[in-house]
C-alpha cells in the first residue's frame, strides 16, 4: 500500500501494467525500429528496448518502460520527439496511478490502455515540466506517450484498439 501512495511522488509518469505479456519478446525485438534509434540523430535512447504499436492502421515507433527505472525516467530531459514515436509503459498491476511531468520538456498525448487493448482514456497536450498530479478516469495497464496533437491529428479516440507488434519488424 506504501508503494501505491509514495510511487507516483518519484515518477513522471506511473503508469501502467503488464498482464500475459512474454516480456523477453520485448527484450530479444532486434528490428528496424533499434536501427532508428541508434542514429546519432535521433533522440530516441539506443539503449532501450524498441517495438512498434499501432491505432487505427497508423504505426508508432516506440521505446518500452518495464523498469522501474525507466518508467521513471520516461520521455523527461528531451528536447524533442520524432514524429510517430514515443514511449510504451508497462506496469505489474492494473490501477489508476497518478502522475506529473516534472522534468519533461515536451508538451505530449498521453493514452491509457486497458488489458484488452483498448484506450480508456487521453489525457492531450500536457504541460512540460508540471508538477500538477494527472490520472486517468478509468484503471489502465499500459500507455502510451506521444508528441502533443499525435492523437488527434491521427484520429486517435477513447475506444480504439491498441495493437502491439512483438518479435521483429519489417
Amino acid at each position: 500500500m506504501l508503494f501505491k501512495l509514495l510511487f507516483p511522488l518519484f515518477t513522471i509518469c506511473c503508469l501502467i501494467s503488464c498482464h500475459g505479456v512474454d516480456m523477453t519478446d520485448f527484450e530479444n525485438n532486434t528490428n528496424d525500429s533499434q536501427a532508428i534509434a541508434n542514429t546519432t540523430d535521433n533522440p530516441l535512447q539506443p539503449s532501450t528496448s524498441m517495438t512498434m504499436v499501432s491505432i487505427n492502421d497508423i504505426s508508432f515507433t516506440v521505446e518500452i518502460a518495464n523498469t522501474d527505472e525507466t518508467r521513471a525516467n520516461g520521455l523527461m530531459h528531451r528536447e524533442s520527439l520524432p514524429a510517430k514515436t514515443g514511449m510504451w509503459f508497462i506496469f505489474d498491476a492494473s490501477d489508476n496511478y497518478s502522475f506529473w511531468m516534472k522534468d519533461t520538456l515536451i508538451p505530449l498525448d498521453i493514452i491509457f490502455v486497458d488489458d484488452q487493448m483498448t484506450i480508456v482514456d487521453i489525457i492531450y497536450d500536457t504541460t512540460p515540466q508540471s508538477t500538477e498530479l494527472l490520472s486517468s478516469n478509468t484503471e489502465f495497464q499500459f500507455v502510451l506517450e506521444l508528441n502533443a496533437h499525435e492523437a488527434n491529428e491521427y484520429g486517435i479516440e477513447i475506444g480504439n484498439t491498441v495493437t502491439l507488434h512483438l518479435g521483429n519488424q519489417k
